[in-house]
């Protein structure tokens, strides 16, 4: 089944029709584990695609190959602005590395003789930051925050995008409700073609990492006509049950989405997860388990997110086989 098919209608079909697909995993990750040190650039994974934009493609190529029946664009650190500010480039230099990530993934799909559908990775304003408050939000609690410069962020960051022909842009691991404010008033900026997801990153099973209530989000992203999938990413695989049930309680009419990590804990410092014991590692093998439960709660596209690495990708791949074959 193909993604364009929920995509082009937003409000039509009901959640129990929608395919159920399989989402890609932790590209930073899988980066790392290519031999790539993301904490050593501006951009984080976006660095690859100066210097080793052949692991970018490998990493594509190693998710398709689990099952994903959707990828990202490496294009979540990819901020235009920081290239500017950090690299010196032009904003056509910026954008054409945007350009690049677009067509790599497209050339691992192609590669691959499998029907698998490209979305848009746009990260949150945090990502300009780099300072980890994709985990707090605490930036739109400052006197100073203004929404326009979010707005502006996004706009930077879907233009170049949409000019290289992606239709389905995913905004993901937003901590704050103000920001998934400022996420519509970005996708009315942008042509009608244009579709989105909308994922935030939650710190338990009610609340978003800046304290949000996740019903929250779900009802604002219900009254966007744009996004046609609202969910969670980047958070505890033992918080996701209670955050579908909380969507579910707002009468949500969008696709569910979920991606969690590993539940291992982001060091700002140290710029790298900890907790790698054996209970973190039980808890991503346990994700591909979860999921008939997260099925029956609404849920139909499923990943992983940071630390979910290609062999965790192929198990949820299995168990999402032998829920399509029920579906159909």
């Amino acid at each position: 089944m193909q993604f364009n098919n929920l995509s082009s209608s937003p409000h039509s079909s009901q959640i129990s029709e929608q395919p159920v697909l399989v989402l890609s995993g932790g590209f930073g990750s899988q980066l790392e584990a290519l031999g790539y040190a993301v904490n050593k650039s501006e951009v984080w994974s976006g660095g690859a695609l100066i210097d080793r934009p052949d692991l970018v493609r490998e990493c594509h190529q190693s998710f398709i190959n689990a099952g994903a029946d959707i990828i990202e664009t490496n294009t979540y650190h990819l901020c235009i602005k920081k290239l500017r500010e950090c690299r010196g480039y032009s904003v056509e230099q910026a954008e054409s590395l945007v350009k690049l990530a677009v067509q790599i993934a497209r050339d691992a799909i192609s590669s691959s003789g499998r029907s698998v559908q490209l979305v848009g990775s746009v990260g949150p304003y945090a990502t300009y930051l780099r300072d980890g408050s994709e985990y707090t939000g605490d930036y739109v609690k400052k006197p100073d925050f203004n929404e326009q410069i979010i707005i502006d962020y996004y706009l930077s960051q879907c233009r170049p995008l949409i000019a290289a022909g992606i239709r389905t842009l995913v905004f993901e691991t937003i901590p704050t409700l103000k920001e998934v404010e400022c996420v519509g008033k970005v996708l009315d900026q942008l042509g009608p073609e244009v579709r989105a997801w909308i994922v935030s990153t939650c710190q338990d099973g009610k609340r978003t990492r800046s304290g949000d209530l996740f019903s929250s989000v779900v009802k604002v992203a219900n009254s966007i006509q744009k996004v046609v999938a609202v969910g969670v990413n980047c958070t505890a695989p033992e918080n996701i049950t209670e955050l579908l049930e909380e969507a579910n309680k707002t009468g949500n009419r969008k696709a569910l989405v979920v991606y969690p990590n590993s539940g291992e804990i982001w060091n700002p410092v140290l710029q790298q997860f900890q907790g790698a014991t054996q209970i973190e590692i039980q808890k991503i093998n346990r994700i591909a388990s979860l999921i008939p439960h997260w099925y029956l709660l609404g849920a139909r596209i499923f990943g992983g997110c940071c630390r979910v690495m290609p062999d965790h990708i192929a198990r949820i791949g299995i168990v999402c086989d032998k829920l399509k074959a029920k579906s159909t």
